[in-house]
């Protein structure tokens, strides 16, 4: 249910917090 960002700021920041560790998790997981 990540279609659309909800308007809400405390569930924005939660969202934007699962894409940042997403994020992190991808990056740490490509081998350097």
């Amino acid at each position: 249910d990540l279609d659309g960002v909800p308007d809400e700021e405390p569930h924005l920041s939660a969202y934007q917090g699962a894409l940042e560790g997403e994020v992190s998790i991808v990056t740490f997981d490509v081998p350097l």
